[in-house]
């Protein structure tokens, strides 16, 4: 199982899964920690094919960002829980005993999930974008050096660099 993990971590994989891996952290590196949604969220990151290693660093990223984004969060969370059509909704969520876990009746958590949610897709595309063009061959860069190869132990063969396709559509022939 840890040899399956540090495959995961330290894998190039192809532009999807590594703009899938940012978009994850993003959205989980936004959130107050204090709640069950972004556990759930990193659940759910986990369980997927996203690239472990990119969504690791944006967590750890936007996690330092976030507190400087809590008053654009705040007022986000203010317009979103009291937006009237929804307010017989989150009247009824507080009668659910786990949903208090949630905290989604606090304007930050709220408007951190309600921010996450609208640039999700913006930085899935743009990392998407970011990959096909430079990623993977700088990723290979990276995966070369001596510092990642002492952790991860030495490849067979170094990875080939300057190759900047995607390793997943190269046929050998």
């Amino acid at each position: 199982m840890l040899e399956r993990s540090q495959n995961r971590i330290s894998a190039i994989n192809s532009p999807h899964e590594l703009a899938l891996g940012i978009a994850f952290g993003v959205v989980i590196g936004l959130m107050p920690k204090d709640s069950v949604i972004p556990w759930a969220i990193g659940l759910v990151f986990l369980l997927s094919r996203a690239n472990l290693l990119c969504g690791i660093v944006a967590v750890i990223g936007m996690s330092i960002v976030s507190p400087s984004l809590d008053a654009i969060s705040d007022k986000l969370g203010m317009a979103v829980l009291s937006t009237e059509f929804l307010q017989s909704t989150f009247a009824s969520w507080t009668e659910i005993p786990w949903v208090g876990w949630t905290r989604f009746n606090n304007t930050v958590v709220t408007g951190s999930l309600a921010l996450g949610v609208l640039i999700c897709v913006p930085i899935y595309c743009a990392g998407q974008i970011f990959f096909r063009l430079w990623g993977i061959a700088m990723i290979e860069r990276v995966m070369n050096t001596k510092l990642i190869r002492a952790i991860f132990g030495e490849a067979e063969e170094p990875l080939p660099e300057g190759d900047n396709r995607d390793p997943s559509l190269i046929t050998e022939t």
